[in-house]
């Protein structure tokens, strides 16, 4: 070899694995000591987008065990990670399916609630990073407003607006994920 310089083993050996913990996912991993990465890139998808990075971790870990915690996790992500050996040549993990639920109970406020104005805050506890559709119903049932939304955190206050078309009355606001599955609803008083 040349003076001053080492060389590594490239990594081939990895132990790859993730668990939900609440609202929030755990990656773990490992490799033999004799083999070295550059670094390691955390990759995320879910149902409705391809791989993305999320992280990058450098490989100088001495002990060779290295984990990452994901906040607010998707409900349904799927995990790998990109190893970039020394000489740059890149590899990829496994691929791990992770359902989280929050623990706790989810809670939807309307606030304020009669409604007086055009708009209604929505105020969401304990739910799952994902996307989902709220739906406003009349009191005989048709539906008079949809929109989709984007929950990032467990906790979240989104402006629900367009309720001038509502006339005075009793309606119901349903919270839905993007399979049309009942996840919490709640009564509204328009006057």
């Amino acid at each position: 070899g040349f003076a001053g310089s080492s060389f590594a083993v490239p990594l081939k050996t990895l132990m790859f694995s993730g668990k939900a913990e609440n609202c929030d996912v755990l990656l773990t991993w490992s490799h033999q000591a004799s083999e070295k990465a550059q670094s390691f890139e955390i990759e995320m998808a879910d149902v409705n987008s391809g791989f993305q990075k999320i992280a990058t971790i450098k490989g100088v870990n001495i002990t060779n065990k290295y984990s990452y915690v994901i906040k607010n996790a998707s409900s349904n992500g799927f995990y790998r990670l990109k190893i970039i050996d020394p000489d740059l040549q890149e590899h990829y993990s496994s691929v791990e399916n992770i359902h989280v639920k929050c623990d706790g109970p989810s809670n939807m406020r309307v606030l304020p609630n009669p409604v007086t104005g055009n708009q209604v805050q929505l105020k969401f506890e304990n739910f799952i990073k994902d996307n989902y559709i709220i739906e406003v119903y009349s009191s005989n049932g048709a539906m008079v407003l949809q929109k989709k939304i984007v929950l990032n955190n467990t906790n979240q206050q989104i402006t629900l607006d367009g309720l001038e078309k509502l006339s005075k009355g009793t309606y119901w606001i349903k919270l839905s994920n993007t399979s049309y599955q009942l996840i919490a609803s709640d009564k509204i008083l328009r006057q």
